[in-house]
Formats: structure tokens, sequence, C-alpha cells
């Protein structure tokens, strides 16, 4: 059975840790099905960081988190959920003791895959284990991520990152990036192709996958960055997009897919996202003017979208800036 823990601490996103509570309920029931095997594949154990229950953002106490992280012995998988951006001052303070962080490091040497959603990430860098990794992060953290840890440097624009069997979210939804990596590590290919299609999870797992290019995989984020810092208007689809880019609707999807593992409205929704970003820190542009030029209907669409990506509201996000 592979054991995951899930470590949350005060003010925690609650919305992650059911929604993983949930994902790997119905994964092993989906597997029981397929395989007419009862044994359970996964296994959730609920930690905080004292054993104690906590609360999340919402003042809801938490009575299932029962488990001192650094008591437990054997596991396969860690997960360290977010906090709300709202509580980003709160970053700044000591999460860890000299025997929490001993016990993370212990995993990583043990190959267990360890993994964070938004400010989760603050706990592996006061472990010391994103020394040399590449992570990304949250851009709200940013700010105070750089003050607490000069020495590291998140990278821009990416909604996940794995090096090293470390895997960082930036996104509150990157529970699922989590998700489908544990099921891709713990099941052979075919059992994990024929759960995530009963789960209607789009995935990407090849027989003999290739080392994509680093080169070519920095050139198209390039490309996609340059486009972003020089264009004004993101009133744009698929089409659209694709002969910005000088290329083809269908050479655009394959990159993006091979690139990004995004399709090409996911990648037009985080451009959207990071354009907006820019006009909120850069510029003293109305909530309804960046709607507009980041080619939403209305700004309670974006303001909808916003929140959804970033965990907090435009205005919020242009404050903390």
């Amino acid at each position: 059975m592979y054991k995951i823990v899930i470590v949350a601490y005060e003010r925690f996103q609650p919305s992650a840790l059911s929604s993983l509570r949930e994902l790997f309920h119905v994964s092993n029931q989906v597997l029981s099905t397929l395989n007419k095997n009862k044994t359970k594949a996964f296994e959730i154990i609920h930690a905080s960081l004292d054993g104690r229950p906590v609360c999340d953002h919402l003042g809801t106490r938490e009575e299932s988190i029962s488990r001192k992280m650094s008591d437990i012995e054997q596991c396969d998988a860690v997960i360290f959920l977010g906090t709300t951006p709202s509580y980003e001052k709160d970053l700044t303070r000591t999460f860890l003791s000299s025997t929490d962080k001993n016990w993370i490091q212990q995993k990583l040497e043990e190959n267990t895959l360890i993994s964070s959603i938004l400010s989760g990430t603050f706990l592996l860098a006061e472990a010391g284990v994103l020394n040399e990794q590449a992570f990304t992060l949250c851009p709200n953290h940013r700010v105070s991520f750089c003050k607490k840890h000069p020495e590291l440097s998140p990278q821009n624009f990416r909604r996940t990152i794995k090096s090293n069997n470390v895997l960082t979210g930036y996104i509150m939804r990157c529970w699922l990036d989590i998700g489908v990596e544990i099921i891709k590590d713990t099941l052979n290919e075919e059992e994990a192709c024929q759960l995530l299609d009963a789960l209607y999870i789009p995935h990407r797992i090849d027989k003999a996958p290739k080392q994509q290019s680093i080169c070519k995989m920095s050139q198209f984020l390039i490309n996609l960055n340059k486009l972003i810092e020089n264009t004004e208007n993101l009133n744009i689809n698929s089409k659209k997009l694709a002969d910005m880019l000088a290329m083809s609707e269908r050479t655009l999807s394959r990159k993006a897919r091979l690139h990004t593992n995004k399709t090409p409205k996911q990648l037009i929704d985080d451009i959207k996202i990071k354009k907006s970003c820019q006009f909120l820190t850069q510029t003293d542009k109305q909530i309804k003017e960046i709607a507009y030029l980041t080619g939403y209907s209305s700004d309670t669409a974006f303001r909808r979208n916003f929140v959804r990506e970033m965990g907090i509201c435009p205005t919020e996000y242009r404050q903390q800036a």
C-alpha cells in the first residue's frame, strides 16, 4: 500500500485537503473495480507539525489531523498544504523544528516524493531541500520568500515543477497535478492509464518517454513571455495565439502538450493571469480596464477567474505587491 502523508498547519486551505482525500478514496474504489481486488492502493495519513488538530483559514478545526509528522516512520509521499495568500505576513516566521527538518531531509534521501502547494514551499525551503533544485512559487509569496530565502530563486510561469523527487506547485489546483504524479509513481503504466481514464483526468503517459529538449522548451516559454510583455490586449483564442507565435494551431497544440502538458486554452488562461498581474503591479489601471485588456467579457468574470487561479482578489493582490 502506498502511504501518503498530508501535512497541514494553521490557516491551511481546506479545499486541497478535501480534494486530495476524495481523489485517492475514489481511486481505491475504481482500482478495486478494475482489478476485482479489494485491497486499497492508497492510504492517507493526516498530520500536523506538532501532532495536534489545526484550524483552516476559515477557523474550522480539522479533527482528523491527529499524527505528528516527525513520528511517522514510513511513507511514500509527503504533501505540504498551503495557506491563503492573504496570510502572507505569517510566512516570515519559522515553522520547523530541527527534528522536522531532519525528518524531511531523511524522507528525501529515502526517495520519498516531497511535494508542496502554494506556501507549503516555504517549509521545503526551511528544511533545506530546495538547494540546487528547480522549483516554482505563487507570485503572491515571492516578495516574502525572497526576503526570507535570498539564496533561492523560484522559476516564473511554471504551474508545477518536479526536480529530483521534489514537486512544487504555485496555485491551489496543483493538488491534481500532485495526485496524478503519485498515481503514475505508484501504479504500472497500464493501471495508471486505466485509472486516470476512468477518472476522466487528462494525462500524458508514454511507453518510452523521451527527454524534452531543455533548450527548445526554454525557447517556447521565452517566446510566450515575450508575447505577454509586448501585447497590450489579450482578447485572443488558440488560433490568434498560434498566429502571434508564427505557427499553426496544430503545431501550437503539440508544443503546448510537449513542453507544458497544457492545452492552448490553458496556456491562454495562464497568459491572461500573468498579464493581469503585471497590470496590477506596474500600472494604475482600473480593474474593469484590466479585465477588458486581458480578454474577459466583464470585470466580474475576471475577478472570479483571478481568485480561482491566485487564491486572492485583484485588489488585494495589488495592495500586497
